[in-house]
């Protein structure tokens, strides 16, 4: 059995190590139960499943361990395992669902789950991925967009960019070059310690891991000011997540993980598999800089994170982003009821993954997106044993008296932090 063994990209490292943390959580699981419009076509539509997934590598991932180093590697050469149709009856698929929701067994398992339920009320999928393989954009926009297109016959890539040939060129870079990309880590985070750069705890209870949401439309802001400015929107809202976090915890240092899809070019854009990228960002505020130079030293952080991801495993090895806060701007949510249409039939979101966060240490997660109004709203998901819901709404309001200050040209940094 020669297959050709590749090392496993940074965060699906972080990813996998976390996993077997703790291994009987589902926190890295990205599963949806769906109701299938009666007009689909059942046979048609497993056909075009099973078609799209014999043309990219990722379904055939497997982890497994290397057996010269005992480290986590993967390969691509694992059986497809095709969707079929099942008929069950209603009470067989209420007992039996439930078993399709538990944790992925990592080692040389597919880590996917793909099922297609007939019953005598109505026909049902199970669409799962372990996020080891699959982010959002390749499961929500690209996977289902290329299931709906073989479903209404239109021609799909026969030649796709794979995920082993992009993990091949990564690993082309030279020791040297590797290092000044973990150089660029070591510089940006030196002066960056343990703490962790949160806003302050309000409950005193052990760290429970159960997830909380807080939603907050912003007030003080809409996209008008965006067009009529240079102001970009993701460094905009991550300058003021970083200035709320330091004021609620009344420090003049702030440190943020942001969320990146990791696509950087029109090959990558549309390649199935992992390529979120989480990437520190690091401001002190010791010195009174204007507004307008914060989101360029951002900015500039942001530019240059990117350009050295290649040395992130030094961030995620080191642990540096473990219990810091994690921001993520997108403009339009990835709500799997938007995307999974096929033939123009939505199929009805039934129930989604009720992910444990035992596996890693979200403390808190910020989430900014861009309402159809051209409003901005917040999803604050938070560890209900660190913070309390009255917590989540203050640094909500917090933030949008940010907003509207940072919006006043020239304004500092002190006036606003203090």
């Amino acid at each position: 059995m020669n297959k050709k063994l590749y090392p496993l990209r940074p965060f699906q490292k972080w990813i996998i190590d976390r996993s077997f943390h703790k291994a009987n959580s589902t926190m890295m699981n990205i599963g949806t139960f769906f109701e299938i419009n009666s007009e689909i076509d059942a046979e048609k539509f497993i056909a075009s499943f099973n078609k799209v997934m014999e043309n990219h590598d990722i379904f055939r991932c497997r982890f497994v361990f290397d057996p010269e180093t005992g480290e986590i590697c993967q390969h691509f050469d694992g059986e497809i395992f095709h969707v079929q149709v099942e008929s069950w009856s209603d009470e067989e698929f209420n007992f039996l669902k439930k078993t399709f929701t538990e944790p992925f067994m990592l080692i040389d398992k597919p880590m996917y789950r793909i099922y297609f339920f007939k019953t005598p009320s109505a026909n049902y999928l199970y669409v799962d991925f372990h996020h080891s393989i699959m982010d959002g954009t390749a499961l929500v926009i690209l996977f289902a967009r290329e299931v709906d297109m073989c479903y209404q016959g239109k021609k799909i890539r026969s030649n796709p960019a794979h995920y082993a040939d992009l993990i091949e060129e990564e690993n082309k870079i030279s020791p040297e070059n590797l290092e000044l990309a973990r150089n660029f880590w070591r510089d940006l985070l030196k002066n960056f310690g343990d703490e962790k750069h949160l806003p302050p705890a309000d409950i005193s209870e052990e760290p429970s891991w159960q997830k909380g949401e807080f939603f907050y439309e912003f007030k003080n802001i809409t996209q008008k000011f965006f067009r009529e400015t240079d102001n970009k929107e993701t460094e905009f809202f991550m300058a003021a997540s970083m200035l709320a976090i330091s004021k609620s915890a009344n420090v003049k240092k702030s440190l943020l993980t942001w969320i990146h899809n990791g696509r950087t070019n029109s090959k990558e854009l549309r390649l199935f598999g992992l390529m979120i990228e989480q990437l520190p960002v690091a401001l002190d505020f010791s010195e009174n800089i204007s507004v307008a130079d914060l989101l360029k030293i951002l900015e500039n952080q942001t530019v240059e994170g990117l350009k050295n991801r290649r040395g992130l495993d030094y961030v995620y090895d080191g642990n540096f982003e473990d219990g810091c806060a994690t921001f993520i701007f997108q403009k339009k949510n990835l709500d799997v009821q938007n995307f999974f249409k096929f033939g123009g039939h939505e199929c009805k979101v039934l129930e989604t993954q009720n992910n444990l966060w035992s596996a890693a240490q979200n403390t808190l997660d910020i989430e900014v997106s861009l309402t159809d109004e051209e409003k901005y709203f917040v999803a604050l998901y938070y560890d209900k044993g660190i913070y309390s819901e009255n917590a989540m709404k203050n640094f909500a309001e917090l933030m949008d008296k940010i907003i509207l200050q940072m919006q006043s040209e020239n304004i500092f940094v002190n006036e606003i932090l203090n």
